[in-house]
């Protein structure tokens, strides 16, 4: 499949960040059906396919860089790189047979951990319950709770689904 140009997605959304090490796009909840509608319907892009959905959770890590001191001589610097997670979608077109097309939401916060839901729009974002968000909900508990029951309905958020709270 030939590859998806980012440009005209970073074009028509400005204040959208290209994280060009994964080559992923980063977005808010938001912001996702705005840009999820946009990149399904427009003829340059027609993502018609969500192939996965993957929560990653990165811990706080020691992180050593090296770098130049005031001597010129090199010398590592270690600095922390914090926890966060990230929900991972990949979309393909196959209308246009391109793809994948990377994007990424960014969980602020594991308190009140917030996602925006593609459910409304691919068939692949409801497959796993919670929006497709099964890994990220392991992830943030573990066994010690069980997602809802993905034949109840599709929830718009984490949070929602906490609550069983069907979206809309």
């Amino acid at each position: 499949m030939a590859a998806i140009d980012h440009k005209g997605v970073i074009r028509q959304f400005p204040e959208l960040e290209w994280e060009a090490s994964s080559g992923s796009l980063i977005l808010s909840p938001e912001k996702v059906d705005e840009v999820v509608s946009w990149l399904k319907e427009d003829p340059a892009y027609r993502l018609d396919y969500l192939s996965c959905v993957s929560g990653v959770d990165y811990l706080e890590k020691e992180v050593k860089t090296r770098v130049r001191n005031e001597a010129g001589k090199m010398v590592f610097k270690t600095s922390l790189s914090p926890e966060k997670m990230e929900v991972v979608y990949h979309f393909y077109s196959m209308e246009k047979k391109t793809g994948p097309f990377i994007m990424k939401q960014r969980v602020l916060s594991r308190e009140n951990p917030v996602v925006g839901s593609l459910a409304p729009h691919y068939v692949g974002g409801r497959i796993n319950g919670t929006g497709g968000l099964r890994p990220l909900w392991h992830s943030l508990y573990g066994a010690s709770r069980s997602p809802p029951d993905p034949h109840v309905g599709g929830f718009s958020t984490l949070s929602d689904a906490q609550g069983l709270r069907p979206s809309q």
